[in-house]
């Protein structure tokens, strides 16, 4: 943690919020993608990460240091969407044909589907594995680097600091792996169609 992230730290878990504003801001982008990536929603992604900015708030004076800032605040965001995916498992189910009462009478549920196509989920699908299969071929560095930076968000010295590696090495070796990657991913021709 640098010296201006202690300082906001140190502000914000004596209350400010104008120095927890501009602490959090950097993470804003990467807990909205956690949310999305979890309930596959933009708009519940959206209302999920603005309770976790809550949580971590609300939380702000139990943070120790025993991790970095970013992975905490990471891990509430995570829980925090989590427990939204769960509690929607749980949410009544009503079939599809049932009618609604009405002081007229009975009307016909009408339910907008707006689900993608089973041909769009499947050529999605398809393309995710070959993704996934193209990054595991990957050397074991090659890999970390692309899944920290592309996948996770980690920023060249978070990086850095996790390989034990210089700057340099992390923006070579994640530019080689994308190198690498594209080669293997044009090989099939429909990739990037």
């Amino acid at each position: 943690m640098d010296d201006q992230e202690q300082r906001l730290l140190l502000k914000s878990q004596r209350g400010d919020s104008i120095a927890f504003e501009q602490l959090i801001d950097p993470h804003i982008g990467k807990v909205y993608a956690i949310c999305l990536r979890i309930l596959e929603h933009p708009e519940d992604a959206y209302d999920t990460a603005q309770d976790a900015w809550v949580k971590i708030f609300k939380a702000i004076n139990t943070f120790k240091g025993e991790s970095t800032f970013a992975t905490w605040i990471y891990r509430i965001a995570t829980n925090t969407a989590l427990d939204v995916f769960r509690k929607r498992k749980k949410q009544q189910v009503i079939a599809i044909d049932a009618t609604i009462e009405t002081e007229d009478g009975q009307i016909a549920r009408e339910l907008s589907d707006h689900a993608p196509m089973p041909s769009d989920v499947l050529e999605r699908q398809e393309r995710i594995e070959k993704l996934n299969e193209a990054i595991n071929s990957l050397s074991e560095q090659h890999q970390k680097v692309i899944l920290y930076k592309d996948i996770d968000g980690f920023s060249y010295e978070e990086i850095a600091q996790m390989l034990d590696c210089s700057l340099g090495t992390v923006k070579s070796r994640l530019n080689r792996a994308r190198q690498i990657l594209k080669e293997k991913l044009l090989k099939d021709g429909n990739f990037f169609t």
